[in-house]
């Protein structure tokens, strides 16, 4: 994790990280941020996943997302964002076609000129020092 997120995730009362371990290469990993669009008891969530008794229900509106410094093609701005990447859900059905539909109404725009991002983009989290 970059030092910005180390940073700002505690802050972030609707997003928690998650280490996704390659299964072949034991010593890799992926870093997501689970994204809720409202704001759950997800202290009541970590207790319940630190106790292995979570259910895929306490995960329904949720959405796994990537940081990165995401670049305005209009203004030329630059953000701190959590982006849903296009992978995410490979091998899952039409998980990700379901997740993003309940979630297209969350997409951001550039805050500078309004203009799309021409990617999924659910949060804004600051400018990005150039």
């Amino acid at each position: 994790m970059d030092g910005f997120m180390q940073k700002i995730l505690p802050s972030l009362a609707n997003v928690r990280l998650v280490v996704v371990p390659y299964p072949l290469r034991a010593d890799e990993a992926d870093l997501y941020y689970i994204h809720w669009r409202d704001h759950n008891d997800l202290d009541e969530l970590d207790r319940k996943v630190q106790e292995w008794a979570y259910t895929d229900e306490d995960f329904a509106s949720s959405i796994l997302t990537r940081h990165q410094a995401t670049l305005c093609r209009s203004c030329g701005s630059r953000w701190h964002t959590l982006i849903v990447p296009p992978d995410t859900y490979i091998g899952l059905g039409d998980l990700h076609r379901k997740k993003l539909a309940s979630r297209w109404k969350d997409v951001k725009v550039c805050p500078s000129c309004k203009a799309s991002f021409g990617q999924i983009v659910l949060e804004i989290l600051g400018a990005k020092a150039a």
